[in-house]
């Protein structure tokens, strides 16, 4: 076929009705939902199916959540809604001019995330309303007009976001290479490794050269370890949490800098933790303390 004509291929099937189906070599130029760069994107508001609310807002080249709490954001995770947002494409129109959105799951909407281009004062909003019966695309619609169009049902995740999807979740936030000194506790005993001209050696319980890899190891978990679910904004009963008598403690030293985890009893979602720089009780995944507890 050539790729500067349209054709039509009729195929004919026993007990089917005969079909047309057209053939292009150029493939279907989906339309845009919004005209954005991901870059201008400097604020996002977000309502999930839950109800839940949340604003995470650009400073300084980096995302904050600002509701319901003030800290700091996964910038990953942000940015990929910001990406998103500004690439999202029509997967096909339903209707310019719905006379009713409850078919559609739109008179409710399950989702609304909503941005703010820099320079500029209004909101611009997404409504996500029900899957097709097929499951592949989402009804969807813009608050500014009145067609209804289907999206990738795969992006209903990507914007259905709450508060604890958008915030930073790291057990532990600190530079690797700053590290000088990991003291790990457990119970009356204790694990010293000190770093001295990019060799890592061993202090507590006794003198000797420690195995730089398995050293490095604890490090990377640690940065890598991420909350699994808050528990409580604040602790105000340490042995609810077993964090009066921890399973283990880590220190992790750089300079005048240290930043201490504390690890608590097992609960049925996870191992309970907290980070003592900040009020929250948290849990994290089960392997975390077993990692630690290496000899």
């Amino acid at each position: 076929f050539s790729s500067r004509r349209r054709h039509t291929r009729y195929i004919s099937v026993t007990g089917v009705q005969t079909c047309a189906l057209p053939i292009s070599g150029t493939p279907e130029v989906k339309a845009r939902v919004f005209t954005a760069e991901a870059d201008q994107i400097e604020e996002l508001r977000f309502t999930n199916a839950k109800g839940e609310t949340s604003r995470v807002e650009k400073a300084n080249g980096e995302w904050k959540l600002v509701e319901p709490e003030a800290t700091e954001a996964d910038q990953g995770q942000v940015s990929n809604v910001a990406s998103s947002l500004a690439t999202l494409e029509i997967s096909r129109v339903v209707e310019e001019a719905p006379t009713d959105l409850g078919l559609y799951g739109l008179r409710a909407p399950k989702a609304d995330v909503a941005f703010r281009l820099k320079g500029q004062k209004d909101l611009r909003h997404l409504f996500i309303g029900d899957e097709t019966s097929t499951g592949g695309d989402m009804y969807a619609k813009v608050a500014d007009a009145p067609r209804g169009f289907l999206i990738a049902a795969y992006l209903g995740n990507t914007f259905n976001r709450s508060a604890f999807d958008l915030r930073d979740k790291s057990v532990m936030r600190f530079e690797p290479d700053k590290v000088d000194t990991i003291t790990i506790t457990r119970g009356a005993s204790t694990l010293q490794l000190h770093k001295t001209q990019g060799e890592w050696r061993l202090t507590k319980p006794y003198a000797a050269r420690a195995d730089f890899a398995a050293s490095s190891a604890i490090l990377t978990n640690l940065s890598s370890a991420q909350m699994q679910k808050i528990v409580a904004p604040t602790v105000e009963d340490p042995g609810r949490y077993g964090f009066d008598k921890p399973r283990t403690t880590v220190e992790l030293t750089g300079g005048r800098n240290t930043s201490t985890l504390i690890i608590g009893s097992k609960g049925e979602e996870g191992t309970f933790a907290r980070n003592t720089s900040r009020p929250l009780a948290f849990t994290v995944l089960d392997t975390l303390p077993t990692d630690l507890e290496k000899g």
